[in-house]
């Protein structure tokens, strides 16, 4: 008994099977056909149908039987030759027209040949709904039913006048062609819309990776919503190997960056297989647990006045992540398969961003290394040698140039100091490492303060806030030309610097105690605004006299996951 269920559905699977590939094969057919071919098939078919059915029962009135044969024999003729020569003229051209004007002409008088209104052959009419949308979409279908309403009116006045009014007929044909043109002229919008998405997909932007995430993430952000027709998207993506992850929100034209405080969204919703898409219920529940795990969305967003969600995750090499897609112009039964695209697209782009950084950071250490063994090798021991030279010359001196020498010789001293740390550093790839900002910039801070003789107050909030070692070098470097313009410039002895850490940004302000900038021109000191820009900071003066206040903020290197 058991076998025998077990071998009829077999059977029974194996016939589906048969049956959807025979459906599949003649949908290809159809798709792979030429359209301007299928209306002319269509047209040739209509004829000759037609005049089959004047030659079985002729039709009323017979004084026009004649007439009516001759120029149904004409259209047969005319539909023939559409067949079996193409019709070459350009789509956009007047010409193109031509078979369809004499489509309308050639039904309409054959109808007022025939019984008018009641004529068989006004059945015959709405062919040209479908053929005009299939060639120009909607707008063929909107010409096609003004078309066939001209016609109408034109072939039932008389018929309304001869005493026998056939106002039922005229009415509910005209109600019949409207609502027929309505239906074809959404098939036709609908083709032109999804062929139009089709060709966002292809038209995919590949933006240049930078150091500032939002600009990169905020154009394919962009298209993805041209291309699915959504104002509102959230994207949440990690690495395989980190907990942590990054939330995008795509609203009102611009991305917005966040940070999930837990994990537990990605042990409840693993994008795994990666081609999973879905929508309704099970999209606005992952939604809904998304926003939980970042707790300052889910105040901007309410998710109660939703109208329709659907997700699709990716997964790839290095990253995994979610995309949902919020009130989009899709069709419900379509919106998961533009998603699911959309998405997978978006995961390529995640994983050429990895892979491009990785690279440029194997670049970028490489460069570093080679700097290192040519300071070495360079001015380290041209440092050397200047400091053993003034230590000699220092003894054959009064005391009081002696002094003024010594200051000298502990000023390149210190700078050969700093030029073995940077050499050793970038040697054993220290550079790479974390390490508390507070320390690295504050036994900086020391030695500037010998060399300019300018006391520096350095506070950094909060103290364990940890960076990349190359990039508390690249702060370090900042405060250093902050200084020297300071005292050089504005004759500072004090400076004040407080280095900030907000959300994924660290905010330096530097405030010195100088006599400030007195002119336009020197509102933006060059050497610091154009370090700032190639980290992707943004670079501010905040006060201009009595003494120089710079606001810096720079994004922390990593913090686009």
């Amino acid at each position: 008994m058991r076998r025998n269920w077990l071998q009829t559905r077999i059977e029974s699977s194996v016939a589906g099977l048969g049956v959807f590939g025979l459906q599949r094969r003649l949908q290809d057919r159809l798709l792979l056909a030429d359209p301007d071919w299928i209306i002319s098939v269509g047209r040739l078919a209509v004829a000759l149908l037609a005049m089959l059915a004047i030659y079985l029962d002729p039709t009323q009135p017979a004084q026009f039987l004649w007439q009516s044969q001759i120029v149904l024999g004409f259209y047969c003729a005319f539909a023939l030759l559409l067949v079996m020569f193409r019709w070459t003229a350009n789509s956009q051209s007047l010409w193109h027209v031509v078979p369809y004007a004499i489509d309308a002409l050639v039904l309409g008088w054959l109808a007022m040949l025939t019984s008018e209104l009641t004529s068989p052959f006004a059945s015959f009419l709405p062919f040209l709904l479908p053929a005009m949308t299939l060639r120009w979409g909607a707008m063929g279908a909107l010409v096609g039913v003004i078309v066939l309403e001209i016609e109408l009116v034109i072939v039932g006045v008389p018929d309304l006048e001869d005493g026998n009014p056939e106002l039922n007929i005229f009415i509910v044909r005209s109600a019949c062609y409207l609502v027929i043109a309505l239906m074809v002229a959404y098939l036709g919008a609908y083709r032109q819309r999804t062929r139009q998405r089709l060709t966002e997909l292809a038209d995919w932007p590949s933006p240049a990776i930078t150091n500032a995430g939002e600009v990169w993430l905020e154009q394919l952000l962009r298209h993805a919503a041209t291309v699915l027709g959504s104002s509102l998207m959230v994207v949440a993506w990690r690495d395989h190997d980190e907990q942590r992850s990054t939330v995008a929100v795509w609203r009102n034209q611009s991305v917005h960056l966040v940070r999930m405080t837990d994990d537990i969204f990605w042990q409840r919703h693993d994008p795994q297989p990666f081609d999973y898409h879905g929508s309704g219920n099970d999209a606005r529940r992952g939604l809904r647990a998304l926003l939980a795990g970042a707790p300052t969305l889910s105040q901007e967003l309410d998710v109660a006045r939703i109208k329709t969600v659907s997700r699709a995750g990716f997964s790839g090499v290095r990253c995994l992540g979610w995309l949902f897609v919020i009130d989009s112009t899709c069709r419900p039964e379509e919106s998961g398969e533009f998603t699911e695209v959309v998405a997978r697209r978006l995961g390529s782009e995640f994983e050429r961003m990895a892979l491009i950084r990785e690279h440029s950071d194997a670049a970028l250490s490489q460069e570093r290394e080679r700097l290192a063994r040519d300071l070495h090798d360079s001015v380290l021991q041209d440092l050397a040698a200047a400091n053993l030279t003034l230590r000699s010359v220092q003894a054959q001196l009064p005391e009081a140039l002696s002094n003024r020498l010594a200051q000298i010789a502990a000023i390149v001293a210190g700078q050969q100091r700093r030029i073995r740390h940077f050499v050793e550093d970038h040697r054993f790839g220290d550079q790479l490492l974390d390490t508390v900002l507070d320390r690295a910039m504050r036994r900086h801070s020391e030695e500037l303060v010998d060399q300019w003789d300018c006391r520096i107050e350095l506070n950094v909030a909060p103290d364990d806030v940890q960076v990349p070692g190359w990039f508390a070098g690249q702060l370090n470097q900042i405060v250093s030309e902050a200084t020297a313009n300071a005292v050089r410039h504005g004759h500072a002895t004090h400076l004040s610097v407080d280095v900030t850490r907000s959300r994924e940004q660290l905010v330096l302000d530097i405030v010195d105690n100088g006599c400030g900038l007195k002119t336009a021109e020197q509102k933006r000191p060059t050497s610091l605004f154009m370090r700032t820009e190639s980290l992707g900071g943004s670079f501010t003066v905040t006060r201009t006299e009595p003494g120089l206040g710079l606001r810096i903020a720079l994004p922390i290197p990593g913090d686009m996951g």
